[in-house]
């Protein structure tokens, strides 16, 4: 068997090898992508950076993609080969969706992967992709009449057209199969918000999301490399990553969080009353992750103590890290809240698991994992997690439930049920994402919901 990584002897590239092999890898698993990514062992950071370029290409367009080469295939395109989707897959990502890669090169090294893992099936991939490169318009090609069904929106602003259709003829099919969007995503935000909103979300899905700051809460002038967001209190970093990991160690009044993020904190700061304002409270953050939101509690409210916990022990370990030596943040296993916090917490944050459609630039394999059976477990997992939230709630304490979801069963739907737990609603806030392509990373927000609740 040829190497994962390295040159292969029939001088296919580390980087595309890479990348197909993780594809093929994730064919076989479809619709339930990992995030592991391509294994990059041995390669140069350039190959690396296409491997991985190459993937998240693919992981983001998967439906775009697949109908495009289903177009030229006579056979189903999920009942080739494992290889042979990759091949198509990997393929169809550089000719359409990446600049700056020779379409000789994409097709080439595509055929020759396949020559490697499914030699039967390496025609098809030949005819499939040069088929495809001939019907790439060329750039300086008068513009020809728009067609939906030939044409390929980037994340860029920019789209592809093609001479022939690719995509269904019917319109909401279309949309789906051109955004990447799984239909039946598409059919429950018609039901909720519309076809016009739906299209905007579908758009919305296409961006690589800007690196944004919360920067409410900063003590000292702010780097030039930080721009202003839409949003008071945010900002966009615009450097490169070595510079925001300086930046972040060095400043302990600024981290990453999206505009949508802060929603959450700032409704319960909007409403929380002068004890917990200004008094040495305890807060609890049950779910919490990386600790985003908590870094955003201990700052908001400077006088409280917080628990954080998380279930996961890695999301634990992380957790340590952050608010190892801080003052006012404790990180401690979630059974010893038990303990600690029993009906003594005066707020109770619950960033629950969730669907993610509020994040799909930033988790766009979530998209084909959101079906009827997975939100019947995301929901009866949040009302279980809300259960235990009202068992740590001091007399008259407050609880914040958040998603970064755009749905109505993980939303407005639970913070009703949570009256059947002696809740009464306080206030609660939908953010609906904002940004298309083309639009300044500065207009760019995520999707979330945030509920507060009191005890009855």
């Amino acid at each position: 068997m040829p190497p994962t990584g390295g040159t292969h002897p029939n001088r296919l590239s580390p980087s595309r090898w890479a990348a197909m092999e993780y594809l093929r890898a994730q064919a076989a698993r479809f619709p339930h992508l990992d995030l592991d990514g391509p294994s990059t062992e041995g390669l140069s950071p350039r190959d690396a950076a296409l491997a991985h370029t190459i993937c998240d290409a693919v992981a983001r367009r998967w439906i775009t993609l697949r109908a495009v080469a289903q177009s030229f295939l006579k056979h189903p395109f999920d009942r080739a080969p494992t290889p042979t989707q990759a091949a198509l897959l990997a393929g169809a990502a550089q000719l359409l969706l990446l600049d700056r890669i020779p379409p000789h090169a994409a097709v080439s090294e595509s055929v020759a992967y396949t020559r490697v893992r499914s030699p039967r099936t390496a025609p098809v991939v030949n005819a499939v992709l040069r088929g495809l490169t001939r019907a790439l318009t060329p750039p300086d090609a008068p513009p020809a009449p728009s067609d939906p069904r030939a044409t390929i929106p980037r994340a860029d602003g920019g789209v592809v057209t093609l001479s022939r259709a690719v995509f269904d003829q019917d319109p909401h099919e279309c949309l789906a199969q051109a955004s990447g969007c799984p239909a039946p995503l598409l059919a429950s935000w018609r039901a909720q918000f519309g076809d016009e909103v739906t299209r905007r979300l579908a758009h919305h899905s296409l961006l690589h999301p800007p690196i944004v700051l919360n920067t409410a809460f900063a003590r000292s002038p702010l780097p030039e490399n930080l721009v202003p967001h839409d949003t008071p209190g945010c900002h966009v970093y615009t450097g490169e990553g070595a510079g925001l990991r300086t930046l972040l160690t060095g400043r302990a009044d600024l981290w990453v969080q999206d505009a949508a993020s802060t929603a959450a904190v700032s409704l319960a700061l909007q409403h929380a009353g002068d004890p917990l304002r200004h008094h040495g409270t305890l807060l609890v953050d049950l779910c919490a992750g990386q600790g985003t939101k908590t870094r955003h509690l201990a700052a908001a409210f400077p006088h409280a103590k917080i628990l954080a916990t998380d279930v996961d022990a890695t999301r634990l370990g992380v957790l340590r890290g952050v608010f190892d030596g801080h003052p006012r943040v404790s990180v401690v296993e979630a059974d010893a809240l038990d303990h600690a916090a029993a009906r003594s917490a005066a707020l109770v944050l619950l960033d629950v698991p969730c669907s993610n459609t509020g994040v799909l630039p930033r988790r766009p394999e979530a998209k084909y994992r959101c079906d009827e059976p997975q939100m019947t477990r995301l929901v009866n997992t949040q009302r279980s997690i809300l259960r235990r939230g009202v068992s740590l709630l001091a007399p008259d304490g407050l609880l914040l439930y958040s998603t970064c979801s755009l749905e109505h069963a993980e939303n407005e739907a639970q913070a009703r049920w949570a009256e059947s737990l002696d809740l009464r609603l306080v206030a609660e806030e939908r953010v609906m994402p904002l940004g298309l392509p083309g639009d300044s990373p500065a207009r760019y927000r995520d999707g979330a919901y945030a509920a507060l609740l009191r005890q009855a």
